[in-house]
């Protein structure tokens, strides 16, 4: 069974023929790695970019981050009323955590 690849690699590498697909695949690399290295760089020389990808970055963690237990939480209500099971309304989660201190798993 062949499996799908997603993604900008594999949308990328489809359309080179077999033989330059490793050649594109370490020229795509190497692009993004350079462009990683011209941000750190930038972040480097002026402070205010530097605080602002911070900022950015952590703001990003925390959204992502309370999604998960705004979901988890809005599944063990729904579940505690009867409308199912916390494996029911609950989307797997990476981790299993506890949520409410009550003892309920996650995940």
């Amino acid at each position: 069974m062949r499996r799908r690849r997603r993604g900008a690699f594999a949308a990328i590498s489809r359309r080179v023929p077999p033989r330059a697909q490793p050649l594109v695949y370490l020229l795509l690399h190497l692009t993004f790695c350079t462009a990683s290295l011209v941000v750190a760089w930038a972040c480097w020389r002026w402070r205010a970019l530097h605080t602002a990808q911070l900022l950015a970055v952590v703001s990003l963690a925390i959204f992502n981050g309370a999604g998960v237990y705004v979901d988890a939480a809005a599944g063990l209500a729904t579940a505690e009323r009867g409308g199912g099971t916390p494996a029911d309304t609950v989307p797997a989660s990476p981790t299993s955590a506890s949520v409410g201190g009550r003892g309920k798993h996650i995940g």
